[in-house]
């Protein structure tokens, strides 16, 4: 189960206990509720999530943009798609039963050494240490701790899973860090606008013979010289810097309604995790270059892949984008 999947299921998790909730306080205004909050806090106040398990750390920061980064305000944006929800399950899970109030022996809960140390850090400046025990009996739920005070609480072990996936899966931005350079094995560029005409090239692999080949306007193979090829191939290395993202909401004003340039890239690399020996995972890219911000320095960029869009549109340094163009130039020629 994938990370997104996770947040989903514990989000919806989150709401039914929250509707229960809201419906036994309606017809019930005088029972006892068992299982209060595990803490609670509005997620609009939360500005820094930090993960340790026994030294390996993770950071997620909330930018004066408003948008979570990946370790500090000014790093790479999370990707949107994998960051759905993790702030909401941060404001607080329900907790499922207080176990102890007062436990002499902290190990028998994993608490005298957690596995994780959760420190979720306010706007206001305080800070909420949470620790992560061992998984009650059943597996179905987690022992957990408030740093700092007595009570033990389990909550909903699907909450514990996602934030540790969030520590060995930071959600970055798929084409960020998921393209190596050395497993591409297509390239597709266009360029123009709709009034003038598109015009595109295209860059294959001849995987047998272990050399590119171009394709051009007249649709012929052209086969490249590595030299001219590794120019090419080096303008793909990631940007050296993404601003911010942005959701995807009327694309029109980051000029990604008619993209000045649509680069498409495949993948290709064994799949060591498949039991067939010789499996192949392909994947596929496609980024939509829209307007420069209004300082010039940064472009608008979207990204797709497969058949369906990822809703991030980020700002991407102008020299990754002028760079593809410049190594592409002459092909189209």
């Amino acid at each position: 189960m994938n990370i997104r999947t996770s947040i989903i299921l514990v989000v919806l998790l989150l709401m039914v206990a929250g509707y229960v909730f809201f419906v036994q306080a309606k017809v019930q205004p005088e029972a006892k509720i068992d299982a209060p909050w595990f803490y609670s806090v509005d997620m609009a106040d939360i500005s820094t999530i930090q993960i340790d398990r026994a030294g390996e750390k993770a950071k997620f920061s909330l930018g004066d943009d408003e948008h979570w980064h990946i370790g500090e305000p000014d790093g790479y944006p999370v990707g949107l798609d994998r960051w759905i929800g993790v702030d909401l399950l941060l404001s607080g899970p329900k907790s499922r039963r207080l176990i102890d109030s007062n436990p002499s022996d902290l190990s028998q809960y994993g608490l005298a050494e957690p596995s994780l140390n959760i420190d979720i850090g306010l706007k206001s400046g305080n800070e909420i240490g949470i620790l992560i025990g061992s998984y009650t009996p059943d597996g179905e739920n987690t022992y957990v701790q408030i740093d700092n005070t007595n009570e033990v609480f389990t909550i909903f072990s699907g909450w514990e899973e996602v934030m540790t996936r969030l520590l060995e899966e930071p959600p970055y931005p798929e084409w960020l860090y998921d393209i190596e350079v050395e497993a591409i094995t297509q390239i597709k560029i266009t360029r123009g606008n709709p009034d003038e005409g598109y015009k595109g090239i295209a860059f294959f692999k001849d995987k047998e013979a272990n050399s590119w080949q171009f394709l051009g306007k007249d649709n012929q193979p052209i086969e490249i010289q590595d030299t001219s090829m590794a120019k090419v191939l080096g303008a793909f290395v990631k940007p050296t810097q993404v601003i911010e993202a942005y959701e995807p909401i009327g694309v029109a004003q980051y000029g990604l309604e008619n993209p000045s340039m649509v680069v498409f890239v495949q993948t290709e690399r064994l799949d060591i995790e498949d039991e067939l020996d010789e499996a192949v995972e392909v994947s596929q890219y496609r980024f939509r270059i829209g307007d420069k911000t209004e300082g010039g320095d940064n472009y608008f960029v979207q990204t797709e892949r497969g058949e369906y869009i990822i809703a991030d549109v980020f700002t991407v340094n102008a020299g990754w984008i002028e760079g593809i163009e410049s190594a592409s130039a002459e092909y189209f020629e």
